[in-house]
């Protein structure tokens, strides 16, 4: 049986959201970014809904990245999300954002995704 693949990833410190998400290598991929406090048990119920999705897309961890980043960690989303327990999602392409999507809205979540990320490469 094959090992798991990791479908979330931890952003940590304030200079990993930068080299993670806001200079990531690959401009064409789709980061999407939970933003959440500790204490924020709806933030967690995405999570089987990302594995899925990965599942079911061709090349998904190839064109789409997902990350988590506790608010306090990145000082502008200290200011600008007042602690709450809803989710806020974060889409991120070249290092801009590009949509933000506030609270446990799966059907928003992942059509925002799907339109977003990048094309499969043809083949030739």
């Amino acid at each position: 049986m094959p090992a798991e693949t990791k479908i979330v990833y931890p952003v940590e410190t304030e200079e990993a959201f930068v080299s993670k998400i806001l200079e990531h290598p690959d401009k064409a991929k789709l980061l999407v970014l939970d933003v959440f406090t500790e204490w924020c048990g709806p933030c967690k119920e995405l999570i089987p809904t990302f594995k899925s999705l990965q599942m079911n897309t061709d090349f998904f961890d190839d064109r789409v990245q997902i990350f988590t980043v506790e608010r306090s960690v990145y000082p502008d989303f200290k200011e600008r999300f007042p602690v709450t327990s809803q989710p806020k999602f974060l889409l991120y392409k070249g290092g801009e954002e590009i949509m933000e999507i506030i609270g446990v809205d799966a059907p928003k979540l992942l059509n925002g995704i799907t339109q977003n990320m990048p094309a499969l490469a043809v083949e030739e």
